[in-house]
């Protein structure tokens, strides 16, 4: 909930749903997914989707900021910091890596 007020404030959306349609409806996870995938396409023919800007994020918050993989594992709402150490530590993904850029 926290991130989510966080994204509402920097947004300040006229609709009740994070990720809207032109018409102030919710998104499906469906239309969200072909959204974010096609931009990136586009954008840097590349094929990239959801999930990995998630890791991409998870990385970045660990490795350039240092944070805590307590505090990261937390973020990413993993039920024990176990299976965020198991992805993430030691483990550098770069934009490039993730083919992001």
């Amino acid at each position: 909930m926290e991130l989510y007020n966080k994204i509402r404030k920097i947004y300040n959306q006229e609709s009740d749903f994070l990720f809207h349609s032109s018409a102030g409806k919710s998104l499906i996870r469906q239309n969200l997914y072909k959204q974010i995938h096609n931009t990136f396409k586009k954008n840097t023919k590349k094929e990239v989707h959801p999930h990995t800007l998630r890791h991409f994020n998870a990385t970045y918050r660990h490795v350039e900021l240092g944070e805590d993989i307590k505090a990261v594992s937390n973020y990413l709402g993993h039920s024990t910091s176990a299976i965020t150490l198991d992805m993430y530590v030691n483990n550098r993904i770069t934009p490039e890596k993730a083919m992001i850029v």
